[in-house]
């Protein structure tokens, strides 16, 4: 384990384990969501679930299915905080904002109507959060084109009161410094699963619950 960060090398070899290795592997098994994902999540999933974790996601395909990765070791995360801090906010995954005016009756923008959202936090009197993730992992991604995008989303967003959370990841941020800091300077609520983890999410969909624009 490097000491000045969270990254941890771990030897899955078929072989007799120690207790100590025992104890790292259920460690991991436990950080990497997998425990929750065998407890809440259906198997059939589990491709798109392990291809999060692994690293050389880097076609097409792949970088889709690394998405939807995401998605799984995001979404039990969030229905914790929202379940165990007693939020005020209905979750609705992969919903298009339309949907929101034919089914809570919230109006929203011509340029967000027909927009698809990874989470959708639908709260009291028309408090919205967006939550979009993803994940880059190498070769032929290019995260400095979403960085831009979500630029505008935010804008969007702010223009309808609506509020907007980033969680991205992955190797695919190496060497993209501009683009990281372009996104920590223009975007309120970036996160990485690292951040995640250590309670940010929670703290900010705490403080948007108990806020009004």
């Amino acid at each position: 384990m490097d000491v000045d960060s969270d990254t941890v090398t771990y030897d899955f070899r078929k072989r007799k384990l120690s207790p100590k290795e025992i104890e790292d592997l259920i460690i991991f098994f436990e950080r990497t969501g997998l425990k929750r994902f065998f407890q809440n999540f259906s198997c059939q999933s589990i491709q798109d679930y392990i291809a999060g974790v692994e690293v050389g996601l880097d076609t097409h395909a792949r970088k889709n299915r690394s998405g939807k990765a995401m998605e799984l070791v995001v979404d039990p995360i969030i229905q914790t905080i929202v379940k165990q801090r007693k939020l005020p906010f209905q979750i609705e995954n992969q919903r298009y904002f339309r949907y929101l005016p034919d089914h809570y009756h919230i109006p929203v923008s011509s340029s967000l109507f027909n927009r698809k959202t990874d989470f959708m936090l639908i709260g009291n009197k028309g408090k919205i959060v967006n939550i979009e993730v993803n994940f880059f992992s190498g070769t032929g991604s290019k995260p400095q084109e979403i960085v831009d995008s979500y630029i505008n989303r935010q804008n969007e967003l702010y223009d309808n009161g609506f509020d907007f959370i980033w969680i991205t990841d992955g190797l695919g941020w190496k060497g993209q410094k501009n683009q990281i800091r372009k996104g920590l300077e223009m975007i309120d609520y970036p996160l990485n699963l690292h951040f995640v983890r250590k309670g940010l999410l929670e703290r900010i969909l705490c403080q948007i619950a108990s806020t009004s624009r």
